[in-house]
């Protein structure tokens, strides 16, 4: 979720013209009965939309009371396939991800994303997010790691600790192991989720669908 950056004055006509800020209604020559109405339509949509918005103000507040040292937003982390800290693009990559924020106090952390689809149960990405932190940043012991469902309002938390690392990793053996194979042979057999509609950028497979409109 990224609110659309204020507009310079100057840039206002282009944007008119582009059709991504509305045209006012006196400049459609509407009666002013049509433009009262047509104005406490916006404002009642603007009221929505902020209603909307009101779990994931309440998310940013609650993230911002907790003790820290250093926020981090967005934090991108990459992890090679000898499983060490690795640049985001290095040709030895094995999996990438990104933390919506990261707060870091002492030797403790809070790896925290926020989801706007439906919640979801028994996912290992919580688990790779502390395996995350505990490898680019090797001060901290713990992670109290979080997923935040926007419109459901719940949140579902787990915390780990630097002790279980080993454990942790034996999770995603199947998943390295699965990699090696396919990236030897050069098959790479598609799988259909979520994210094939519209939002995988191969759009030449077969399970690709374009995003549905609302």
């Amino acid at each position: 979720m990224h609110p659309r950056p204020f507009v310079d004055l100057a840039d206002l006509p282009r944007e008119h013209l582009s059709g991504v800020l509305p045209v006012p209604p006196f400049k459609q020559g509407l009666h002013p009965r049509s433009v009262a109405r047509i104005s406490g339509r916006h404002a009642q949509e603007g009221a929505d939309e902020l209603h909307a918005l009101r779990p994931a103000l309440d998310y940013l507040e609650s993230v911002l009371a907790l003790p820290r040292d250093v926020i981090l937003p967005e934090r991108q982390y990459a992890i090679g396939k000898d499983l060490k800290p690795c640049d985001w693009f290095d040709k030895e990559v094995w999996c990438r991800g990104i933390i919506d924020v990261l707060i870091l106090k002492g030797d403790k952390a809070y790896a925290l994303d926020w989801k706007t689809g439906k919640r979801k149960e028994g996912s290992k990405q919580l688990r790779l997010f502390a395996l995350m932190v505990f490898l680019h940043h090797p001060e901290i012991q713990s992670v109290k790691t979080g997923f935040v469902w926007l419109k459901e309002g719940l949140s579902d938390y787990e915390t780990f600790y630097r002790r279980e690392e080993a454990d942790l990793w034996q999770s995603f053996v199947g998943d390295l192991a699965k990699y090696n194979a396919a990236f030897k042979a050069d098959v790479w057999t598609p799988r259909k989720s979520g994210l094939c509609r519209g939002w995988c950028p191969v759009t030449g497979c077969e399970f690709w669908e374009p995003k549905r409109v609302k």
